[in-house]
């Protein structure tokens, strides 16, 4: 069974982090990137429920240099597009995108876990 992709995903971004890793590492890389992302989100949605700048700033920073890297270009627009509302202190874009940022950061999980199990199911 396939898995849903990211949207605008760059698998060979994600493929190319996996090999720099190595097969000793890669283990532990994707593992690491779940656990950040997990928290990220977590953090995020906090931030954004308590109307928290100052965290929504910094969930949104981790998660654009977490999208980046492994390929997740929507959400690493997304995430750039947060922190610019945080900035602004705008909470209604932030809002808006948030069901948008959870399916994106769900898809790009389920990638990683799938190649963390060695299955590519996407």
């Amino acid at each position: 069974m396939l898995i849903p992709l990211p949207d605008q995903f760059d698998a060979a971004r994600f493929l190319r982090l996996i090999d720099i890793a190595g097969p000793s590492l890669a283990p532990t890389l994707l593992d690491q990137l779940v656990e950040d992302l997990d928290t990220s989100h977590r953090l995020f949605g906090a931030a954004l429920d308590r109307g928290d700048w100052d965290g929504l700033r910094q969930a949104s920073h981790d998660l654009i240099s977490l999208s980046g890297s492994a390929g997740a270009d929507t959400l690493h627009d997304l995430a750039r597009s947060v922190n610019a509302s945080a900035r602004d202190q705008s909470l209604a874009p932030i809002t808006a995108q948030r069901a948008r940022i959870d399916a994106e950061l769900a898809a790009l999980i389920g990638v990683i876990r799938s190649a963390r199990a060695g299955q590519r199911r996407w």
